[in-house]
């Protein structure tokens, strides 16, 4: 694993551009004693609440946790939930270029008791947003497109990702890496890379997955279907990585201990899209992101990846 980090070497020097869905994640910590006498549910015992940028923003978080630089376009409400992700991602030396065309922040409330999520509560508006604001988007990323030439599109389907903002950055950046959803799947062609887990792979190609077969066949009709590369996140089971051309490539999973998966994917695309911009190839970085990723799912919620964590992994895979 002595590329990986080689590679870390190189993190300080890449600028990275997230665009896409910005959003909060609020996590009430509790403990639960007893079941409610109104109703068969538990009683959350609250402790404490913590936020942090979610989306797009803890996919920047990512970046810079990982020793590289970043700015984020995406738009946030004029509301306190939008205050708090501008004001997180300014304290971790991040550059938000939000706008704002009236609607709320979206954030995700997570209730966890004992290290356990309960439930989570959403709030969101996902219509599509208004020419002017699409204009506005695509204003910004004119100007950025001469300072950057990596992107990382983190779509959520929040409205901030649409058609002609897809055309515009994949005519504009050197390296694409997009986190996808499955209805926007025609949008992401000539891409660097996608990396759907198996779920939307699944759905975005419209195979039901139940075998190694399933997926061969899942990941052969995506290449087809966006002329990119595809990487399948699979948990437990690791990555497969679709290249455009040349066979698929199976990484098994580094994960020793899985406690949360929130953000995971996140960390997947940060890491794998830092190795390309530093110059490694198509596999290292999907090894290099499974390093991340391994680490990340044994913290809980919405956490990320340091060097110092990368390089004593390497250092035990190594032996």
């Amino acid at each position: 694993m002595r590329f990986a980090v080689d590679l870390l070497e190189r993190f300080p020097s890449q600028r990275i551009l997230v665009l896409g869905d910005v959003m909060l994640d609020r996590y009430i910590w509790g403990q639960v004693d007893r079941i409610s006498p109104e109703a068969p549910v538990q009683v959350l015992r609250v402790m404490r609440e913590t936020w942090t940028p979610g989306g797009a923003g803890n996919t920047a978080r990512n970046v810079v946790a990982l020793g590289g630089r970043a700015m984020v376009v995406g738009m946030v409400g004029e509301d306190d939930a939008g205050r708090r992700v501008r004001d997180s991602l300014q304290a971790e030396g991040i550059d938000f270029r939000g706008l704002s065309n009236g609607r709320q922040t979206t954030v995700k409330t997570r209730l966890l008791a004992r290290n356990q999520q309960l439930l989570r509560l959403d709030r969101e508006d996902t219509s599509p947003v208004s020419a002017g604001t699409e204009e506005g988007l695509l204003g910004v990323l004119r100007e950025e497109a001469e300072r950057f030439d990596v992107v990382i599109v983190s779509d959520y389907a929040k409205g901030v990702v649409t058609q002609r903002v897809m055309r515009f950055v994949t005519e504009h950046f050197r390296i694409v890496t997009v986190d996808p959803v499955p209805a926007h799947v025609d949008w992401y062609r000539d891409v660097t890379l996608l990396t759907p887990n198996h779920l939307e792979a699944s759905a975005a190609a419209g195979i039901a997955e139940g075998s190694e077969d399933d997926l061969m066949r899942i990941g052969a009709t995506l290449v087809q279907r966006t002329r990119s590369g595809v990487l399948v996140t699979r948990g437990e089971k690791g990555m497969t990585l679709f290249p455009v051309e040349g066979t698929p490539i199976h990484v098994p999973t580094d994960a020793q201990e899985v406690v949360d998966a929130v953000g995971a994917g996140d960390t997947v695309i940060s890491a794998a899209t830092l190795a390309l911009s530093a110059g490694g190839e198509l596999d290292q970085a999907v090894r290099f992101a499974n390093l991340a990723a391994g680490i990340v799912v044994a913290k809980v919620g919405t956490a990320t990846v340091a060097p110092d964590e990368i390089r004593a992994r390497a250092r035990l895979k190594e032996g």
